[in-house]
């Protein structure tokens, strides 16, 4: 019977210099629990990474089942899992492409994969619900690291971060944010709208911003935490808008003392964050959403040119429909970042070769739809091709009609000469 996992003289040299393995070997047993322990350094993420056939060995097999986990990468990777202690997503790519490189190691089909992948974005951002059990190191309900993006309606709890917004340009509004370590995370952020939310239960920050600056910040609800003395933390002199002015208000704090002599439901006195972030018009009471009419539904997008085709320039329209108004429309040409127009466009200087395209729009609501990624082709030396054979054809058939002509004229001439001939005989 094959062990569940066995490894002969597994050796791993990273650069030349630093040898992670040297010489291991064990064997596991099928249905046996194995703990694999040593000090930070010994080695044990290497061997874990080349049995789930993330690395290559520099020398030695190692075998799941029986299955080379070189030469059989494919089907070991079915076989497995892998539950790291650290994040397990790549942070420094996107979220699309994350679940693209998760949906090709599991073998899912092209059209399936952007139609799953489509489905999975979407309900991140909008009307999500994502929840942990305990609080993974770097666990984050939303993560969006971009601009002119809407992040609504999400329940989001017990996550180390609830949401995190590198960006500008986002609205992030009634979310409900609950037992989470940190709020609201902004970094490298400006102009965008945080309003409308419930934050409660959160251990450490509600809002931590760092080299953020002039995000508008109102009408969120926000309760005590478990440590209210690290409430928010905002980094030196980056200046933010913490109120929609008098009398629309700023934001209810569960921890303002404030009066409200005039009851005109805004507190007489500030709260104050710090010397750069002060909220002028705090609410003495929770911010009511109950008279706002909630459009759940996103436009639907459908892409009449370019079709799934070969064309033979490089200048394409870009033609499409939206089923409602809309109060922002993006494209992204190969998954390349979003580009805002205004309406139908032209897409120009096409390079030879295949390309993909996605449109966006969002309502007024906030509501972003997204269309059916098009697949076409360009191949501008067929263009060329086409006219040097037309101009070819039209030129052979210039000369035919020439050679017609004159063979006719030809012809007329010797009939004349003929009858001529013949007249002079016959005298």
């Amino acid at each position: 019977m094959d062990f569940a996992v066995q490894v002969n003289g597994l050796v791993k040299v990273y650069d030349g210099k630093v040898k992670a393995l040297d010489g291991v070997d064990l064997n596991v047993n099928p249905g046996e629990a194995f703990a694999l322990l040593g000090p930070n350094g010994a080695g044990k993420t290497t061997l874990i990474r080349i049995l789930t056939t993330q690395l290559k060995p520099t020398a030695g097999e190692a075998y799941v089942f029986g299955l080379n986990v070189v030469h059989d990468g494919g089907k070991v990777r079915k076989l497995v899992s892998y539950v790291p202690q650290e994040m397990s997503v790549w942070t420094d790519i996107s979220g699309y492409e994350n679940l693209l490189i998760y949906a090709k190691i599991f073998g899912v089909q092209h059209l399936e994969r952007e139609k799953i992948i489509g489905e999975v974005l979407e309900n991140t951002i909008h009307g999500a619900f994502v929840s942990e059990d305990f609080y993974p190191k770097e666990s984050v309900g939303v993560d969006i690291n971009g601009s002119n993006n809407s992040i609504s309606e999400n329940l989001l709890t017990c996550n180390a971060h609830a949401i995190v917004l590198c960006g500008s340009s986002n609205v992030v509004s009634r979310n409900k944010l609950i037992s989470n370590l940190n709020g609201v995370w902004l970094y490298s952020s400006n102009n965008n709208v945080i309003s409308e939310n419930e934050i409660k239960n959160y251990t450490w920050q509600v809002f931590l911003i760092r080299e953020s600056y002039e995000n508008r910040i109102f009408h969120n609800n926000i309760f005590q935490g478990q440590a209210p003395q690290l409430g928010i933390v905002v980094a030196i002199e980056y200046y933010n808008i913490w109120d929609d002015g008098y009398p629309s208000g700023g934001n209810y704090w569960s921890t303002y003392n404030g009066t409200d002599t005039n009851s005109d439901g805004i507190g007489d006195t500030q709260y104050i964050i710090d010397k750069d972030n002060i909220d002028r018009y705090p609410l003495v009471s929770p911010y009511s959403q109950n008279f706002i009419t909630i459009d759940k539904m996103s436009p639907t997008i459908l892409i009449l040119s370019p079709e799934d085709k070969e064309y033979y320039e490089k200048s394409i329209p870009l033609i499409f429909k939206i089923s409602e108004q809309f109060s922002w429309i993006g494209c992204s040409l190969d998954r390349q970042s979003n580009i805002t127009i205004t309406g139908n466009a032209t897409l120009t200087e096409l390079s030879d070769g295949q390309h993909n395209l996605v449109v966006y729009a969002k309502d007024e609501y906030g509501n972003i739809g997204v269309s059916q990624m098009i697949w076409f082709s360009v191949n501008s030396q067929e263009n060329i091709k086409r006219f040097l054979l037309a101009t070819a054809t039209i030129a052979a058939v210039i000369i035919i009609i020439a050679f017609v002509i004159y063979k006719r004229k030809s012809a007329r001439k010797h009939s004349d000469g003929f009858q001529s001939n013949s007249s002079f005989s016959h005298r």
